[in-house]
């Protein structure tokens, strides 16, 4: 292999040359925490605004911000920083919903989950429970990240603890497990795919299995596959007249009946240190697969044949290697961190058109015709690009204080960073009041 290598349920990850973690202050955590927590009725609530960005990757699970405009031009060379707020190690991501900036965290020997106010970064509530997964190589703490739909939000533990929260308190409506008759059954790295909402069902991935579960009552569906998962976190989309779940196991990609978990079809899809970065369902019923350590990507035609649907590959090409991080779509461009370095291809064809820029194993969301570049070191770049080549326009140190792996987040204009120590929250806006702390 050459190098040992974390991943995570964000796609995110690091060769161990670049893999600097200091353990966790539990005790600075714990006194920022008690600083900025307030009772619910103390605190005036502003007017919420619409939930946005309830799920990893954002609403439609693609990594494109296209709920408002950005401003990428600020008065003191960076955007203006909202608040910030220390937490706990995790490689989660952040959700927003209800005026509330929900993530994950480690708190000591207890995985937890924790909201923030939109606005002001006072706590909200918290939610923990006994568990601590740790791994030499990528450490401590949840690695998914949560998922609202309505009044609920979705967790789920790296050590298989699945619950049901309620978003305005985060109280428990319900709690599965999905390795408690076996935990064997964990990954590596732990559990790390993100539960996904459809309607009203949650869709979970296991380490061996994916289930899907009642969203008001957890009344279990359905069970379906038996065989090792990937770290991937599912996704949703339509497929010959019929919305398919898609999932990667260790050897191969399958699409699932969204209402039966039936399987429909898969295609081989085997990978180094199982992390295949989550397929892109594309129009014309087709999905590209992607995976680092030289395995490359490639696009396959979904056709509905005689005895079922059949997969026929379109094209591979070994220069597309996302290893941790998913790619983001524009019309027929595709942008990822082929090993580290932006490039971007026609999806049509496979084409490189262009590989520029070193960002180490960082990611990258969409806002129109821009990137927005979280380098590993928490650097971020802000680029225009288009089938030419990429032009920086802006960039500035966004997180400090250790590696930066975790997915950023976009919602109601502010921008969402976080790392194993602390979140930081940017407003993109324009010209806005300034929260310290």
């Amino acid at each position: 292999m050459g190098t040992a290598i974390l991943t995570s349920c964000a796609g995110v990850g690091h060769t161990l040359g670049s893999f600097v973690r200091s353990s966790p202050d539990y005790d600075e955590l714990d006194s920022d925490r008690e600083s900025r927590s307030a009772p619910a009725d103390s605190r005036e609530k502003a007017e919420s605004p619409e939930a946005f960005w309830t799920q990893y990757r954002g609403p439609r699970s693609d990594g494109i911000y296209d709920e408002s405009d950005l401003a990428f031009s600020w008065p003191e060379g960076k955007p203006p920083k909202q608040w910030s707020a220390a937490v706990g190690p995790a490689y989660s991501s952040v959700v927003v919903a209800n005026g509330l900036v929900i993530t994950m965290e480690q708190r000591r020997d207890r995985e937890a989950v924790v909201a923030f106010d939109l606005e002001d970064g006072a706590l909200a509530w918290e939610q923990s429970w006994p568990g601590r997964f740790h791994d030499v190589l990528s450490k401590e703490g949840p690695r998914a990240t949560p998922a609202v739909q309505g009044d609920s939000v979705v967790t789920l533990g790296a050590l298989g603890e699945l619950r049901c929260l309620d978003l305005a308190t985060g109280s428990v409506r319900w709690r599965r497990n999905l390795l408690q008759t076996n935990p064997d059954d964990n990954l590596h790295f732990g559990l790390s795919a993100s539960p996904r909402i459809l309607e009203d069902v949650v869709y979970v991935q296991g380490g061996t299995n994916v289930s899907a579960f009642d969203l008001q009552s957890g009344k279990w569906h359905w069970t379906t596959l038996d065989e090792t998962m990937a770290y991937a976190t599912p996704q949703f989309g339509e497929i010959l007249g019929r919305t398919h779940l898609v999932v990667c196991a260790k050897k191969r990609i399958i699409g699932l009946d969204a209402e039966k978990g039936t399987e429909l079809w898969s295609f081989p899809w085997k990978y180094l240190g199982d992390t295949c970065t989550q397929p892109l369902v594309l129009k014309q019923d087709r999905v590209l697969a992607s995976s680092g350590y030289g395995k490359g990507s490639q696009l396959v035609q979904l056709e509905q044949g005689a005895t079922g649907i059949e997969p026929k590959v379109v094209w591979r090409s070994s220069r597309f290697k996302t290893r941790y991080n998913e790619p983001v779509l524009q019309e027929h461009l595709a942008f990822g961190l082929d090993e580290g370095t932006l490039t971007c291809i026609d999806v049509d064809t496979g084409k490189r058109l262009w590989k520029e820029g070193r960002y180490g194993y960082g990611q990258l969301l969409r806002h129109r015709d821009h990137l927005l570049v979280v380098d590993e070191d928490g650097q971020v770049h802000v680029l225009r690009v288009n089938s030419e080549g990429p032009t920086e326009v802006a960039s500035f140190e966004g997180v400090d204080g250790g590696m930066t792996l975790n997915l950023p987040a976009l919602a109601h204009g502010r921008l969402f960073i976080r790392n194993e120590k602390v979140l930081m929250v940017y407003d993109l806006r324009g010209s806005t009041p300034v929260v310290e702390g």
